[in-house]
Parts: structure tokens; sequence; C-alpha cells
């Protein structure tokens, strides 16, 4: 089941594993104050930040909605009386929705850069095609040039009347085709 996690959802594992340290170091540092409610901003945000910026919009939202609802439960837990007034004040409900607005946010930022990242990534493909196919031009374009060079050598070394019986010998170069009689 683990490795199942492992490929198919990866943030879940390191969502588990954020709100369980962050349980143990509630637990350590501040055991009166659940959910670090009297600390702001709440650590909960950096975990929510983290994922959402490493995995995604999909990643970010579950992040933000899962401590948003472990925060609201330490809220809840917390009240002295519950009673409907307490649970209408919108201080309550300021924490939660920073989380899930953190992890909106910050997850549908990372699926943009990806998306970018994808364009890119394609164009760079379709220029590595396209320099490719302009190297296969270019040797072919100086094949035909050696070819033409060549030629031109062999034509020029057989119109031209030879004085003596000394063999000629042509060496093309880049510039131009020279010849010359051994002597």
């Amino acid at each position: 089941m683990l490795d199942t996690l492992r490929r198919g959802h990866p943030y879940l594992l390191e969502l588990g594993g954020g709100l369980l340290v962050l349980a143990v170091l509630n637990v350590l540092l501040r055991p009166k104050d659940p959910g670090f409610l009297a600390v702001q901003p709440n650590p909960a945000l950096l975990l929510v930040a983290v994922v959402a910026c490493r995995h995604g919009l999909r990643a970010g939202l579950a992040s933000g909605l899962a401590t948003a609802a472990v925060v609201a439960a330490c809220i809840v837990a917390r009240l002295d009386y519950r009673t409907l007034t307490e649970l209408r004040t919108l201080g309550h409900y300021v924490t939660p929705l920073l989380l899930i607005g953190t992890g909106f946010g910050l997850g549908a930022q990372r699926e943009s850069l990806r998306r970018a990242e994808r364009a890119l990534e394609g164009r760079v493909e379709a220029l590595e095609q396209e320099l490719a196919d302009q190297a296969v031009r270019f040797m072919a374009a100086t094949e035909a040039k050696h070819e033409l060079e060549r030629r031109v050598a062999d034509g020029s070394a057989s119109t031209r009347p030879s004085r003596s019986p000394r063999a000629v010998s042509c060496r093309p170069t880049p510039a131009s085709a020279t010849c010359s009689r051994a002597s």
C-alpha cells in the first residue's frame, strides 16, 4: 500500500509525515496550545506551502483542506463552551481559510509553471529537430561542393595540353581546387 501511495500520490505521504511532525512538535513545544493556534502565522502554513510548491494544485488543495480541517478541529476542541455564537466569529476562520487559499494559490502557480516548462520543452525539441535537419542539409551541401570541386579539377586537368609526360596532381581545397605538375 505504501508503494502505491509513493508512486500514485507522493504528496499524501509528505502531508501525513508533515502533519505527524507538526503534532509531535505541538505536544513537545506547546502542549497547552493545540494546533499552534496562538502562533501566527500557523506552522501548518509552511507544510501547505511546501507540498503545494512541490506537487501542484491538487496536492496544494488537499494539503490546505487537510490542515484546515485539523486546525478547525483544534479550534472546536479548544472552545470552552460550544455555542453557535462562538463558532460564528470570523476570527476562527482566518487560519483555515488562509491554509486553503495558500494551497490553492501556490498549487495553481506550480501548475502554470509546469505548463510553461512543458511548452518550452516542446519548443526545445522542435529546435533540436530543426538543427538536426540543418546539419543534414549542410553535410549534403558540403558533399556536393566537394564533388563539384573534384569535377572542376578533373576537367581543368584534362583540358590543359600537357608539355611533358609528367603526372598532374590535383588537390581540392576548401577555397579552390589547385593542380600542379609533378617535377
